[in-house]
Order: structure tokens, then sequence, then C-alpha cells
């Protein structure tokens, strides 16, 4: 995976070149754990075309007959990958990168998720092996595990807006906000 700062992508694309586009959704799901908040990783299995590699549940946007809400795609995804029900309570960034035939522009939509239980327990996909639970204050343990340097710093981001913005994760928001709130972005962001 390469990632590319969105000027950089114009710059590869040319008449004879032309990329396909592709729209991913990224939950950085996170828990209360007695009042000490955790993030979840989960690691790819060894044969995957990433091997071993530590990410957060995300997936494919546009793998339906038709195209599905980042929201909508951000909550199946956390659910097939890790077995967890999540609420995306904030949009936090995206990134583009290329898959490595370079034929593919992807834009990573990634959100900060909470757990709509803390109790429930993982089960992973056959895509993954292993998962973590961080303790959001051990920043040195998320940067040795994350390989992407753009997921690193979308996931650090993340963490801020818990600690420093004073967002109250256990205070559910109104699904029909968000829905309204990314519909917006979204809007907005196929314009450019």
């Amino acid at each position: 995976m390469h990632i590319y700062k969105e000027m950089d992508i114009w710059s590869l694309i040319s008449k004879d070149n032309m990329l396909k586009k592709r729209k991913v959704g990224c939950g950085i799901v996170i828990r209360d754990n007695n009042g000490s908040f955790e993030l979840l990783l989960i690691q790819r299995s060894k044969d995957d075309h990433w091997p071993l590699y530590w990410e957060s549940p995300r997936g494919g946007c546009d793998k339906l007959d038709k195209p599905e809400a980042v929201i909508d795609c951000i909550k199946r995804e956390v659910k097939e990958e890790s077995g967890l029900d999540v609420t995306p309570i904030q949009f936090i960034d995206r990134f583009n990168y290329l898959n490595k035939e370079k034929k593919t522009l992807t834009t990573q939509h990634n959100y900060l998720c909470k757990m709509k239980d803390k109790h429930q327990e993982i089960k992973l996909s056959k895509e993954h092996q292993d998962y973590k639970w961080i303790e959001i204050s051990k920043h040195a343990q998320i940067q040795l595990l994350v390989s992407s340097k753009e997921m690193y710093h979308t996931i650090m981001k993340a963490l801020d807006m818990i600690t420093k913005d004073g967002i109250n994760v256990n205070i559910p928001i109104n699904n029909t906000i968000i829905k309204e709130c990314v519909y917006r972005i979204e809007k907005n962001y196929n314009k450019k």
C-alpha cells in the first residue's frame, strides 16, 4: 500500500492511465475499560495479501450491488471482521492510497467508533488471526504495531479527540444527525 496526498494523486492520472476509484470505511474502535479507554487493533492472517498487518477494522463500501454510505459500511465491516456492534461517533479524516498494481485509487474514510456494549466478545473473521486492546496512553506500542504511517496518524487524531476535545464516548449520538453530517461531508468531497 502506498499513501498519496490529494495533490499527488492527480499527477499519477493521465489519459493513458485511468484509475478505478474505490471507497473504504474504517472504524477506530474504542471501549471504556473502567475509566481507561482502549483501542482495538486486529491482525491480518499470515496468508493474506498484507500478511500479519495490524489495523483497525475496515473494508470496501462498494462490494455490494450498489454503493453504501460510509457509516453503514463501517458498521458492517466492523461486525464482519471483529463481531462487534459499534456506533460511529466522529469523523476523523480520510486519506488516499493505490493498490500494489497502481490501478485502483482508494479513499479511506476513518471514524471514531464506540462499542454499543462494552461486554461484547471479539469474533474474528477468517481474514484476521489476532487482536489486541491497547490502552490509549500507550502510543509507543500502537506505533510499533501499526504498519502504515497514515493509519498511525489517524489513530493519534482519534485519541486526541478523546483526551483533548472532551468527547464523551458514553453519550449516545442520534444516528440521524450522524448520517446527515456524513451525507454533507461526502457531498462536498464528491464535488472536488
